[in-house]
């Protein structure tokens, strides 16, 4: 029996590696797909979208969710959805985390599968999954998406099926969440194939063990197996029946268990209608279905027709065709029936049992035969399937942004399937491919926590997933988050290891922008209140300073003493402009200019008296822009004092002005179009690296505090006041070579019309005048100038206020000339809001903005608003 079982359990093997091969290379064509699709975009819309769609290849789902958990809500949020609807729980839905599958893996943090039909135990188990189980979805399987250690939510896959999800899916979906909130699929796939070798390997040794068998025993029927070729051995196998046999008709039938089929694979003699080469007929009901569930031979010797019609009505062709004498013998390998030899002779009672015996020993033969000829096929089909499943691979891992690699312990070689040369900056195959030249390039910070972590999955398992940076080549600092697989034998020695590597450096420098971003917002918000509050005091000191130089003789020497205060103050406002600039009330009053003659005017003073001269290389056809004069201004001074400061012993700081156009591959600006570049350059002591990214951080700061040279916000300054125009502003610098400033400006499409002078009018000395400000010192200083003035004054404190008084002025037939409304009051109406209502009353008044600070657009655009003029605190 075991020569029997030999050619069945290799066929099986075989078959399932060809399988196994097959369905290998679509899995890791799709999860490599995956990997590709998540590390091309920052649209994640678009790779949930793109991923369900690989996904679906590998899973069948009827409905495929994220989940997001919002820890602090204690809610789930469903980003994405893709199939059968669930009511209230459609895309963006928000629902309760208690209770929910996905906290059950948040604790757990491990994958979760329901397939059930019990409703009361989904109740009770999952009361917020009720609603799936009512839309028909009966399976369902949640993975954990673990990002830096922390489950942040689920992937949820869902058929209509019951127990639709073995195992085998279970993984498949963990390979694909690892996919979503790292990549490490690329290497569990890559074991897969290195298994399928072992087993391809494994095959192997049984053919050969299954031919060498056949070799011992095919002596009696060597022509039948001298040859792996199946027809050749039809052929030759029907020539030597005949020897022994008599027939006139021989057939050889293959089942196909699967489908419930058969076919005729060889056929010497006569054609039968439905029975001829090569044609598939359903097992139900036929001859060959008896003789497999027999396990036995048939004879049929008869005459009678009606004999052959009752017991076996599918020969009755056979019968018509003249067919008195059949033999039909089973053809067993490995314990199988895999077809059914047919001897068929037209002379009746021609064979006797001593035939049936001679046939079924020769059954025996072809059975082998056809198992190894089947095998050979099988085997040739598995090979050139792994070779194109090699291939797959590594044009996958190749055209892959990750890095796939593969470590023998033993021999301590190192595989990279991708370019590891290019990205670390050596040249093709420069880069030595051992565990030691990987382990050099990581950082000298990072490099004992990666080979902890490293050593902790060799010898435990645990899960080597790490973040860290590694020096390429010319010394610059690259980020990668790495991950890997160890690959242990029977004695659970790991012996090789299997990973893949993401360079993160793009994203890393995103987010550091993102800070950034972020620390100007918020020492914005600081500045903003701060800058409010002082230019309020701001305009009570200057005012009762201004008051009291009224109260002196022209020549009195207290004179002198209140116009160094008043001197002070104004010099406390430029500070508060600076502060207003971090913060939206900084908001610029653009008008449309030609930047080469503001350049021309602006560089003179920051460098009067120094020993540094200025060279301006300025063309005339530079397209205008729109800028507030007074903080761009600000922004070039800045820069100048800096590359003024560089040079102690002085020298010459050129400065090009040009027209740009950035496309889609800059990546510093904030949309595509044109620009007019400002480039400041100077030749002195430079900035070093590691300063570089730091130099438009407002906590970074080279200078002492105290120092004569300022509080070091210059930069951080300008760089807010660029991205308020629109534009942006980088720096490159080397070390004793001197040091560019870049400030590029979006370029106007209004044309740049010289302003005119206008003649000034007198302005007049009568009229009433209404002020609501909700500082009391405000409303004193303005009463006294006004009225110093000859105006008539009214006071309000807040806008019901200043309404209520406009209305009692406009009933009494003394209305108001003007209005002077504070923007800002804390706790009441502010400026814009009363002026509407203002309006309604007389459409013809005549309103000025006051502000120390605004997060309005009014100052920039204050006719827009109905207002007529500005008032910028301190006055």
């Amino acid at each position: 029996m075991k020569k029997e079982e030999n050619p069945k359990r290799a066929k099986g093997i075989m078959r399932k590696n060809n399988k196994d091969s097959q369905r290998l290379s679509q899995e890791m064509e799709t999860i490599a797909e995956i990997g590709r699709i998540i590390s091309s975009t920052l649209n994640i819309d678009e790779v949930y979208e793109r991923f369900a769609q690989e996904a679906k290849k590998l899973i069948e789902f009827d409905r495929i969710a994220i989940n997001i958990i919002n820890q602090k809500e204690n809610t789930l949020i469903i980003p994405y959805v893709w199939g059968t609807a669930v009511a209230d729980f459609d895309s963006k839905t928000v629902i309760p985390f208690i209770g929910s599958a996905t906290e059950e893996v948040f604790k757990t943090r491990s994958s979760l599968i329901i397939q059930t039909e019990d409703e009361n135990e989904l109740i009770t188990r999952f009361p917020v999954y009720f609603p799936y189980f009512q839309a028909g979805l009966r399976s369902a399987m949640f993975i954990p998406l673990i990002s830096q250690d922390e489950v942040i939510g689920s992937l949820a896959l869902h058929s209509k099926k019951s127990n639709a999800y073995p195992d085998r899916d279970l993984k498949l979906a963990e390979s694909i969440g690892y996919q979503i909130a790292g990549a490490i699929a690329n290497a569990q796939l890559f074991l897969e194939h290195k298994q399928a070798e072992e087993a391809l390997q494994k095959s192997e040794e049984s053919a050969r063990r299954l031919a060498q068998d056949n070799a011992i025993v095919a002596e009696v029927g060597r022509i039948i197996s001298s040859t792996l070729e199946i027809d050749r051995v039809y052929e030759l196998f029907a020539e030597e029946v005949r020897k022994v046999i008599p027939f006139d008709r021989i057939s050889i039938t293959v089942i196909d268990h699967e489908k419930g089929a058969f076919h005729n694979a060889y056929i010497l003699g006569p054609d039968i209608p439905g029975r001829r080469l090569m044609e598939v007929v359903s097992l139900a009901g036929s001859f060959t279905e008896e003789i497999m569930r027999r396990r036995s031979s048939q004879l049929i010797q008869t005459e009678d027709e009606d004999e052959v019609a009752g017991r076996f009505p599918k020969l009755l062709p056979f019968w018509q065709r003249g067919f008195r004498s059949l033999m039909a013998v089973p053809l067993i390998s490995q314990d199988q029936v895999i077809g059914v030899l047919h001897i068929y002779l037209l002379r009746s009672q021609a064979y006797k049992e001593a035939d049936v015996r001679l046939a079924e020993s020769i059954g025996y033969q072809i059975a082998g035969a056809i198992a190894n000829a089947q095998l050979f096929l099988e085997h040739k089909r598995a090979q050139e399937a792994l070779r194109e499943s090699e291939w797959r691979f590594r044009v996958a891992a190749e055209s892959a942004s990750d890095l796939i690699w593969e470590w023998d312990i033993g021999k301590g070689e190192v595989i990279w399937f991708g370019n590891i040369d290019e990205t670390l900056g050596y040249q093709s195959g420069e880069f030595p491919r051992t565990k030691e030249a990987w382990v050099n390039i990581i950082h000298p910070e990072d490099r004992e926590r990666v080979m902890k972590a490293f050593d902790r999955h060799l010898k435990n398992r645990e899960r080597y997933f790490q973040e860290y940076r590694v020096l390429r080549k010319d010394g610059t600092v690259a980020y990668w988050i790495g991950s890997g697989t160890a690959v242990h034998d029977q004695e659970g020695k790991p012996y090789r290891m299997v990973g893949s590597v993401t360079d993160i450096t793009g994203r890393k420098k995103m987010e550091e922008e993102l800070l950034r971003s972020k620390k100007l917002e918020s020492i914005g918000f600081l500045s903003g209140g701060i800058a409010h509050d002082f230019n309020n005091l701001l305009t009570g000191i200057m005012g009762n300073i201004s008051l009291a130089r009224l109260s002196f003789h022209p020549g009195d020497k207290t004179l002198t003493y209140l116009e160094n205060a008043e001197n002070l103050c104004v010099r406390a406002s430029e500070l508060t402009k600076k502060l207003l600039t971090f913060s939206k009330g900084g908001t610029p009053i653009k008008k449309t200019v030609f930047i080469g003659d503001f350049l021309k005017e602006t560089v003179r003073m920051p460098l009067s008296g120094s020993n540094v001269r200025c060279e301006l290389n300025i063309p005339e056809d530079l397209w205008p822009v729109e800028i507030d004069e007074g903080q761009m201004r600000q922004v070039i001074y800045n820069i100048v004092i800096n590359a003024r400061e560089a040079m102690p012993g002085g020298g010459t700081i050129n400065i090009v002005a040009e027209n740009i156009t950035h496309g889609p591959a800059d990546r510093h600006s904030s949309k595509d179009g044109k620009y007019v570049r400002v480039s400041i350059k100077d030749h002195g002591v430079g900035i070093p690296q590691e300063n570089l990214e730091k130099i438009f951080d407002p906590y970074f700061s080279t200078k002492e505090m105290g120092s004569q040279k300022g509080m070091g916000l210059g930069l951080a300054i300008s760089h807010s006041i660029v991205k308020n125009h629109g534009g942006f502003i980088t720096a490159e610098s080397i070390v004793e070579k001197g040091s560019t400033f870049h400030v590029y400006l979006p370029a106007s499409a209004r044309e740049f019309v010289p302003e005119k002078e206008v003649a000034k009018k007198p302005l007049p000395t009568k009229g009433r005048v209404l002020v609501m400000d909700d500082d009391q010192v405000v409303r004193y200083i303005a009463e006294k100038f006004l009225k110093h003035l000859g105006y008539e004054v009214e006071l309000a404190e807040d806008g019901k206020e200043a309404v209520g008084r406009f209305k009692k002025a406009q009933e009494s037939k003394q209305p108001f000339d003007i209005v002077i409304l504070d923007l800002i009051v804390p706790g009441g109406i502010g400026g814009k809001e009363v002026l509407k209502k203002l309006l309604e009353i007389s459409p013809e008044i005549k309103a000025i903005a006051a502000s120390g600070f605004s997060n309005d657009p009014i100052l920039a655009d204050f006719k827009r608003y109905g207002f007529k003029g500005v008032l910028a605190k301190p006055f």
